[in-house]
């Protein structure tokens, strides 16, 4: 099954089945194309899935306790605009960045464990920067009004919220970070694969917001979102955050 994936790869990566206009549309058969957005489909719908179990069937406590679950015709309004964005509007940087990657050492190079986890680790780096700095840019008066308060209409959000924002935001904001790094470093596929599935976990987990990080003693009061002003400032940990959005 390797050895007939590798010659897929090799064959639609030359643009060999692929003429003129056509090669760029062309690209969304590629079975690496496919790989990656099939893996963070897959992952979007079991993290929604079971978020959406456990707020129904075995609610968990949020870590904002008073704000409500959401509604059936909450998750139906969700489910419509997480559906719109990852079947439609990630097209126009999906393909241009697929391409990019396409020119890179990366249909064509061996498998490196020691390049896998480089690489891994090099788009962490680039999503982190790309996230921080046009997130902070949505949160600017009139583009947050405009694009980026839609995302924040659930206050006690769950997995699917995750794709649940304005199409600019998911295409600029979201996608392109995730997207970007691979399309830059030229990874392997299949750590394409696994990069495009840790993203898209990692979103879902920190938009379910329940409790299952810790345990703490139940006769104690719900974590607040607040810090504790009589609690120290982490500033090494401030220092380190604010090193990795520059």
């Amino acid at each position: 099954l390797g050895d007939v994936y590798k010659r897929q790869v090799s064959t639609q990566s030359t643009g060999e089945d692929c003429q003129g206009s056509m090669e760029l549309l062309g690209l969304a058969a590629h079975p690496t194309f496919l790989l990656w957005h099939g893996a963070a489909g897959v992952t979007l719908v079991l993290c929604s899935l079971l978020s959406a179990c456990v707020d129904f069937l075995q609610p968990i406590p949020k870590l904002q306790p008073y704000k409500p679950y959401w509604t059936w015709s909450e998750y139906m309004d969700a489910l419509q605009v997480a559906l719109c964005n990852a079947l439609l509007v990630h097209w126009p940087a999906s393909l241009g960045l697929f391409y990019m990657w396409t020119l890179s050492d990366g249909p064509v190079h061996e498998f490196n464990w020691g390049t896998a986890v480089v690489h891994m680790a090099g788009c962490g780096v680039v999503v982190d920067t790309w996230f921080y700095w046009t997130h902070r840019a949505l949160h600017y008066g009139p583009l947050y009004k405009a694009i980026h308060k839609q995302h924040h209409r659930f206050t006690a959000p769950c997995a699917l919220a995750a794709v649940y924002a304005h199409p600019f935001e998911f295409l600029v904001g979201n996608y392109t970070g995730v997207a970007l790094g691979p399309a830059l470093l030229g990874v392997h596929p299949w750590v394409g694969a696994v990069w495009f599935t840790v993203a898209m976990f990692g979103t879902c987990l920190t938009h379910c917001g329940e409790q299952r990080a810790r345990r703490r003693d139940r006769s104690q009061p719900a974590v607040s979102q607040y810090r504790d002003p009589s609690q120290p400032v982490p500033w090494l940990m401030v220092c380190c955050l604010m090193g990795m959005g520059w």
